[in-house]
Order: C-alpha cells, then sequence, then structure tokens
C-alpha cells in the first residue's frame, strides 16, 4: 500500500518510484503495523551521511529510515543512518546493533532488520549477509502508535536520499528469504 508522504519528491529506484528524501521535514508515518516477530526490509540510497557520526551507534541519534522512537526506555524499535552505518535498536532494555561495513555513499543497499519476540534476537542484513546480531526484551513492542518513514520522530534527522520498496512483515524472514529479497527476486 502507498505511504502518504510529506515534503517529498520521486526518484528512480531499483524497484521503480523511491521515495527521495530531501532532509528537513520529508518522510510519511504509518499505523505502527508490528510489535512482535517483524522484519523490515527496505533498499536506501544515502546520499549524505546520517546524523550522529560513526562514533554513538545508536538508532535514534541518526537519520529516520522507519522510526518509532519514544524519549526515554519504552518498547519502542527503529531503524536508521548513523554516520554511514545502518543501526538497528530496541527498548526496555535499550539495545542497539550496526552495520560494521559501511554503506556506499550514492548506491543502492538492501538493509532487513529482524525482531524475534520469544528470544529477544534482533538482526541486520546488508546486501543479503546477515552482518550484526543481539539480543533486547521479549516484550511486545508496542510504543509508539506510528511509526516515521524517511526520517525520524519529530524534530531529527530526515533522510537525503532514495527508499524503495518497504516492506514489513509480522514474522521473521528465513535467510534465504531476505536474500531473495537482495537479489531482486522479491
Amino acid at each position: 500500500e502507498e505511504i502518504a508522504l510529506e515534503g517529498t519528491a520521486w526518484t528512480d529506484g531499483p524497484r521503480g518510484r523511491a521515495l527521495l528524501g530531501t532532509g528537513g521535514a520529508s518522510g510519511g508515518v504509518i499505523p505502527r503495523p508490528v510489535q512482535d516477530d517483524f522484519t523490515i526490509a527496505l533498499w536506501v540510497r544515502a546520499d549524505e551521511e546520517g546524523q550522529g557520526g560513526n562514533r554513538d551507534l545508536r538508532w535514534f541519534r541518526g537519520t529516520g529510515l522507519v522510526d518509532g522512537e519514544v524519549p526515554g526506555i519504552v518498547p519502542d524499535f527503529g531503524l536508521s543512518i548513523v554516520g554511514r552505518h545502518v543501526c538497528v535498536g530496541v527498548g526496555e532494555p535499550e539495545t542497539f546493533i550496526h552495520s560494521s561495513a559501511p554503506l556506499t555513499p550514492g548506491e543502492w543497499h538492501h538493509v532487513a532488520f529482524t525482531r524475534h519476540r520469544e528470544s529477544g534476537r534482533i538482526e541486520i542484513w546488508l546486501d543479503g549477509a546477515r552482518v550484526a546480531e543481539g539480543r533486547g526484551g521479549t516484550q511486545s513492542l508496542t510504543a509508539p502508535e506510528v511509526l516515521r518513514i524517511g526520517r525520524m520522530q519529530p524534530g531529527y534527522g530526515s533522510l537525503v536520499g532514495g527508499l524503495d520498496d518497504l516492506r514489513i512483515y509480522e514474522r521473521v524472514l528465513s535467510a534465504e528469504e531476505i536474500v531473495d529479497l537482495a537479489i531482486g527476486g522479491g
């Protein structure tokens, strides 16, 4: 389904029409569709470094891709770019992981963020390879009611670059499914 977007333009992406984030207030808002097991997958092209530099690689310090940040230690989650790294995190307890390899400026990369509730396991996949994993809490991630797409919650970083083919699944995709999305099988 299409996402209602504010202050954005469109560009060509690897899967067709892609959001062209221009910074500022560009991006969109959707009702939070997941809280337990999930996979968030998308294509991203970062034309500028994400907020936060390369030292403090916590997702809420970055430039938002899919953000559900709520101030304080609450059951939230998000996916962002900090410096040139893909970062994800969950709250309660706050758990953050990041890609070790940086994104190549101006190139499209496939990113997937998985969360398995029963084990608390979170993972980052970059271009079809698992690049980071960690363990967070096992509760439902029920905050907030909406997710920001292409930006952080109001007042924070917005993507300068492209975002294409955002998919949110109510389950953890298998390695084969994530690789298939990354290499173009879909």
